[in-house]
């Protein structure tokens, strides 16, 4: 990791010497000044869209918080299908990173100076309807006892507000400044968070999440950090007045917003600070500070735009830690298995599309264009798939154009997890991306429930499906219907 933080740095202040927000490099990397015109804005005008800057939260945390979206009904887009990130303005500080991300260019500035010029940017200008509107957590998402959200911001949100509305959330910058932020990430821990996204899933809103830079606890590999006092600056930076360490880099150049035309001395590790102990810091060159979220979220009932498509994010299969469980021999009456709990947890960095329809109301079909199943079939499948009760029941859902090498894979994976499975595991075991499992289980319940008897069932909110393999016998396989 240390080598990495290393190559990381080295690369961030060569290309920081001469790089602006128009070449920044990799195709899924976008400048924090310029997220405004080129994601939120376009969205925006395409529908109503909420910017969301979660302070602090550097990318990989994020990715503790994105599995938790379709439970409040989002699906995660990407250009290409591809999840970007944001690049932030140096020296990672709020004043420079998030001043530049809301204002659309590069800028120092405190929140009024923010709020006046996010407003008075072309491109936010350019929109039809109201003036878009800046909401910071400090004052304006504190609310009394009994409200969600303030009513102006409510109302801001509401299909009557403007197109586009950006909101500021502080929780994760707060924790940090009073101690290790210890808890697991969650949606309903952060402050104003869910009531900002079930408003905008009621107006149908586009969710831009973001932040203006990421954090270290500024702790290493042995637990413990260094504390070099030299120069004046922040936590995390300095001004050049002399040569970098071995483990600092110095960075310049014109998204350098402090320290002169000398730039400034950045750690390259995470355990070294300039300043008093805290609970976090930010403002050096790592990876942790430099690259943070930027996950577009489709509403729910609300069209994928034009150059869209969903994100599908899957794990390895080790991550399943059942994958490897043996198939029984399939000569051999199918063993009872103890059910399986090895499931991935919240902090997977997967996300599912929890919509089971598609967004014209018509039932799921399957989608021919994936990979080939690769999971074992269970020792009953055949006797299964050619069953009485089972032609009855595909010839009822021939519009929902099922394919049986599928559906024979994700019951092979039920079986050998001991009749539950998450959405992941049934993806790879039927060939196909996460975002179209929701749909696919859908046609499984449709195959296999028979007159509603649950057969299948579906936890969308943990993304786990289960099987009675007790039921599914007694309906096909020993001559129920």
């Amino acid at each position: 990791r240390r080598a990495g933080n290393l190559r990381f740095a080295a690369a961030l202040a060569q290309w920081s010497g001469h790089g602006t927000a128009t070449d920044v490099p990799g195709e899924s990397l976008v400048a924090v000044e310029a997220l405004l015109e080129q994601v939120a804005v376009p969205l925006a005008a395409a529908e109503r869209a909420l910017l969301v800057v979660l302070d602090g939260c550097g990318l990989a945390p994020f990715l503790e918080l994105v599995a938790q979206f379709p439970s409040l009904g989002f699906a995660e887009i990407g250009r290409a299908g591809r999840r970007a990130a944001g690049l932030a303005a140096l020296p990672t500080v709020t004043e420079v990173s998030r001043s530049s991300l809301l204002c659309g260019e590069l800028s120092i500035g405190n929140a009024d100076h923010e709020r006046r010029h996010f407003e008075a940017n072309p491109a936010v200008r350019s929109l039809a309807g109201p003036t878009a509107r800046l909401f910071h957590h400090r004052p304006h998402l504190v609310t009394g006892i009994g409200q969600s959200l303030p009513a102006e911001v409510a109302l801001a949100l509401s299909t009557s507000g403007p197109q586009l509305v950006a909101a500021v959330v502080n929780t994760i910058d707060d924790e940090l400044s009073r101690g290790d932020f210890t808890r697991e990430y969650a949606i309903e821990h952060l402050g104003p968070l869910q009531a900002l996204l079930r408003a905008a899933a009621d107006a149908g809103r586009f969710v831009v999440v973001t932040a203006d830079h990421g954090h270290v606890l500024g702790v290493g590999l042995d637990g413990r950090g260094e504390a070099r006092r030299t120069g004046e600056g922040g936590d995390r930076w300095r001004d050049a007045d002399r040569a970098p360490d071995a483990d600092e880099v110095l960075l310049r150049g014109p998204r350098v917003l402090l320290g002169g035309d000398t730039g400034v001395i950045a750690p390259a590790q995470d355990d070294l600070r300039y300043s008093a102990k805290h609970g976090g810091y930010h403002g050096g060159a790592t990876p942790e500070e430099c690259l943070v979220p930027l996950s577009v979220f489709r509403p729910p009932g609300v069209d994928t735009p034009a150059g869209w498509e969903p994100v599908s994010v899957a794990p390895p299969g080790w991550w399943d830690l059942a994958a490897a469980a043996v198939a029984p021999d399939p000569v051999a009456p199918a063993p009872k298995k103890r059910r399986s709990k090895s499931t991935p947890g919240p902090s997977q960095p997967g996300l599912f599309d929890d919509d089971q329809t598609t967004p014209g109301g018509t039932e799921p079909t399957e989608q021919p264009d994936a990979p080939s199943p690769s999971g074992a079939e269970a020792p009953w499948a055949e006797q299964l798939v050619t069953s009485e009760a089972f032609q009855l029941q595909l010839e009822a859902a021939k519009r929902m154009n099922p394919q049986l090498d599928r559906v024979r894979a994700a019951l092979g994976a039920l079986d050998a997890r001991g009749g539950t499975a998450s959405f992941t595991a049934l993806a790879q075991a039927a060939g196909m991306p996460v975002d179209r499992v929701p749909g696919f289980v859908s046609v499984l319940e449709r195959l296999l429930n028979v007159d509603g008897y649950g057969v299948i069932t579906v936890d969308r909110t943990t993304q786990e499906v289960r099987l009675d393999e007790t039921l599914l016998r007694t309906q096909f396989l020993e001559g129920g219907s």
